[in-house]
Order: structure tokens, then sequence, then C-alpha cells
């Protein structure tokens, strides 16, 4: 079993803001469990995951998707043809600490600075708004990096009203769903942390992987709709106007051999232990392959 954590400190600002209640504290852990994890930035993580697979886990610490990882391009954007899904059918494990995944995506460009297309995306930034949603940054003299999906943002605003009409008039389908498990059109965006019933699985993993940490799966800001090939580690049914059924914000889904783990659904209450704590489950699931 090799561990792999996704941490890119370049990037700390963009995907990281969960992490913020414990920014002073995530590299003496990362210290702490050096000896047994390789930590890797945006570039060694597609590298880490072409090496790896079963019996093999993967910890992002940063819930911006990195484009190294998820190397697909827009026309195939939601097929299986890239490094993490390769990763997940050949038995790899992964676990997700942050917010919705495939939300975002980081991408960074090599150019020279004389180049127009830099030049271009640096002028960007004077955008209030750019500045906001794509976080464009530049991180080396040669190296820029940004967001190249923002949710459902890298669809043209011209087409919004086909997006919306098209699929009702027509039967035309949009895809929203990532690694042929995870749709994104199925989440609940809440304006405010609920409160979630534990699953049997839930408590029976939270006893066996938390020690003396209690109720770590009783809150959730962005739960997902239960679905047939998730296993729910905590469960709202809400009846609200855009999200209506049986929700879940921590759970499991098996993707081919492997497992994909979306742990702690809630953002600035993440804990130094919680982050051991996410290592020491992952650690666990792979022990059980």
């Amino acid at each position: 079993m090799e561990i792999g954590i996704y941490y890119d400190y370049r990037l700390k600002d963009i995907g990281m803001e969960f992490l913020k209640s414990v920014d002073n504290k995530i590299q003496s852990v990362l210290e702490e469990v050096k000896s047994n994890t390789k930590i890797l930035g945006y570039h060694e993580v597609g590298n880490w995951l072409e090496g790896h697979g079963r019996k093999d886990l993967l910890l992002f610490f940063q819930d911006v998707i990195p484009y190294s990882a998820f190397n697909t391009e827009f026309e195939n954007l939601f097929s299986k043809d890239n490094r993490l899904y390769s990763f997940l059918e050949e038995g790899g494990t992964v676990i997700w600490m942050g917010g919705v995944p495939f939300f975002h995506r980081i991408k960074c460009e090599k150019m020279m600075v004389n180049e127009k297309g830099i030049m271009e995306k640096i002028s960007l930034l004077e955008s209030n708004f750019v500045k906001e949603k794509l976080s464009l940054m530049k991180i080396t003299e040669e190296e820029v990096c940004y967001r190249d999906i923002i949710s459902t943002a890298y669809v043209p605003m011209s087409f919004f009203n086909l997006i919306i009409t098209l699929p009702v008039l027509y039967g035309i389908h949009i895809p929203t769903k990532y690694l042929g498990f995870l749709d994104i059109s199925q989440v609940c965006y809440a304006n405010n942390l609920l409160n979630t019933s534990e699953t049997l699985f839930g408590k029976l993993l939270e006893l066996s992987t938390f020690g003396q940490i209690k109720g770590v799966f009783e809150k959730s800001y962005r739960p997902q709709k239960i679905t047939r090939n998730m296993i729910p580690l905590n469960r709202i049914t809400l009846d609200e106007e855009f999200c209506e059924g049986d929700y879940s914000g921590s759970w499991m889904a098996e993707v081919g051999e492997g497992y994909f783990v979306r742990l702690f659904d809630y953002a600035s209450e993440i804990t130094e232990e919680n982050i051991k704590d996410a290592i020491r489950l992952g650690m666990k699931l792979v022990e059980l392959k």
C-alpha cells in the first residue's frame, strides 16, 4: 500500500478554504505522517496516479480537482478517459475532504511571459469578477494557474436558455455526471449547515476509525441526492423547492474496483484530528481489499 496526499501550498488559496481553521497546523500534520505518505503537488499527482492503483490511497487535501489528475478535455468532460478514473477502476481508494467534488478544476499552464496567450490571461486580473471566479494566479515567471471549470460555467452563457429549455422541449440530455457516478446536478446547495442523522454504517465507521470523536457525520453543507451506487454515512430528508428527497453529505461510492469517499462535508470546522482521521479511514478501507 502506498499513500499519496494532494497538497500544493502554492495553490492553498484555490481550494483549501475548508482547511483555513487548521492552516497553521497542516504543515506539522504532514510532517508527522510523511514517513508513510508522499506529498504531491499539482504536477506530481498526475504522474503518481499513473503508477498506482489497487491497494493504494490518494487523499485530496485541496477541494479543487487538478487537471493533472482529472486530465479530460472539455469535449470529453464526462467521459471516463482520465487518470483519476483509471486509478479508481484498478482498485485505488480516494478520500475527498472538501466541498463538492468536481465543482471546480484548476489548470496550470506554462508559457513565456511575452506570449500573447499568457498576457491576455494576466490582463484579465483587472476584472474583479475574474479574480473571484477564475482565481487566476501567476505562481512562477512561466506558469499561470486558474480555474477552468466552475460548475457548469464552462458552458457559454449564450447557451444558458437553451440549457434550460432544450431538455424539456426536445428531450436533449445535458450531461452532469462525472466519472460515471457523481451527478453534480443532484447536489443541494444549502445556505446553512444542515443537521443530519448518521447511518448505521457511518456509526460503525466512526466507532472503528475515529476513536473517542463522536458525531463526525452529523452535519452537512452540500449534500448529494442518494443514488443506488452510494453508501451513505449520514442522511437527511429535504422538502424544498430544488431539493426534495433523501440526501447524504458524507458517503462512499464504488467506482470500478475502487472507492471514492466524500468524508467531511462542511467548511471551516475541520480539525487537526479530522485530517489524521481521514488518513486512518483510508488505510482501513485499503486493508479490506
